[in-house]
């Protein structure tokens, strides 16, 4: 099978994938590895004895590991001088990395809204939890997913105008903008909790009187009907 496979290939097929592959791995090469090597050839040279500049080793054979035992040793030896600083940078990358995906994982999800993609925006919501809005709730993410769809379906513009964290949770303040001309801008407030990273708790609230209005008199139907012509 594989011999056959093999003969329905056009000549110079397999090269194609390291081919389209070549570009991104010398540029990681010479942006990232050599770099590096540069900065441990650096770490483990020596010094000049006149200037008391460093001088860099680019052999691994004749690298001296004395500046290196030295800082090792004022990390976690007998005197610790450089730990603190240590510690407070591990702390702080900690907690702006956690910071960063508390509020990525709601802007994600307002960003999919805006481009109509409910397949990613059914990837951020937990498959259970506690979806509540202005007219009903739900604990099932696909109830609430095929529910919010008409919401979805007249999305015209989404625009974020605030976004506060406290914690685990997020609150996110934006303007909804429908494709129903009756409709008015409609600000809105979503309050959210992130759990394993899925959003676990989603809380909209905004006043629903207009789009309400838009439906009984038929302003939604004809709006979507037009979108779909």
């Amino acid at each position: 099978m594989a011999d056959a496979d093999d003969r329905r290939r056009p000549p110079g097929s397999r090269l194609i994938w390291p081919l389209l592959a070549l570009p991104g791995t010398v540029w990681l090469a010479l942006l990232f590895v050599a770099p590096l090597y540069v900065v441990i050839a650096i770490l483990f040279g020596g010094t000049d004895p006149i200037l008391r500049e460093p001088v860099p080793v680019w052999n691994p054979l004749n690298w001296d590991f004395t500046q290196f035992n030295y800082v090792w040793d004022h990390i976690v030896g007998s005197s610790p001088f450089f730990r603190p600083a240590l510690v407070r940078t591990v702390v702080y990358v900690a907690v702006a990395t956690v910071a960063c995906l508390l509020i990525a994982y709601p802007v994600a999800y307002f960003t999919a809204l805006a481009r109509q993609d409910r397949a990613a925006i059914r990837k951020l919501l937990a498959d259970t939890g506690d979806f509540i809005g202005p007219l009903s709730s739900f604990t099932d993410a696909d109830a609430f997913m095929k529910a919010a769809d008409i919401f979805t379906q007249l999305v015209k513009k989404v625009e974020i105008k605030q976004v506060l964290r406290e914690g685990d949770e997020v609150c996110v303040f934006w303007d909804y903008t429908t494709i129903v001309p009756s409709i008015p801008v409609i600000p809105i407030a979503a309050w959210l909790k992130l759990d394993t990273d899925k959003i676990k708790y989603f809380h909209l609230h905004f006043n629903p009187a207009p789009f309400v209005a838009a439906v009984e008199r038929g302003d939604v139907a004809k709006a979507l009907a037009q979108a779909q012509a």
